[in-house]
């Protein structure tokens, strides 16, 4: 498996995949999926303002000191396991933060700190 950051010419499968899921799961609250002119708006946004579109090591790279994974539906134990293993840890739960598919859905804080994260002053 190769991971990379997503390069503008990933970004229809990326508003594929993103989609599907904001059609058909919880961990997004958005109702529409996005289309691609959007999807491009965003990853543009993040990568001209100089952040990774790939997570953990380019972050701590970057001098990065904390991470925030923000999970849509506490009963979603995949989501909630994948973050767990590279070291997020449970930083707290907003009940019933957000209304999908005709019912309340909680969402998981994790945090995972980023180099010396908190051990030293910035």
């Amino acid at each position: 498996m190769l991971l990379r950051p997503a390069l503008t010419a990933d970004i229809p499968a990326v508003t594929a995949i993103y989609g599907h899921w904001v059609a058909h799961g919880l961990a997004s609250f958005e109702y529409d999926p996005p289309d691609v002119a959007e999807m491009a708006r965003r990853h543009a946004a993040i990568t001209e303002a100089g952040y990774p579109y790939l997570l953990i090591v380019a972050c701590t790279a970057q001098g990065f000191r904390l991470m925030v994974a923000v999970i849509g539906d506490s009963a979603n134990a995949p989501s909630i396991g994948l973050h767990a293993a590279p070291g997020f840890n449970r930083a707290g739960l907003l009940p019933g933060i957000g209304w999908k598919h005709g019912r309340w859905v909680d969402s998981v804080l994790m945090t995972r700190p980023l180099g010396q994260g908190q051990a030293s002053a910035p």
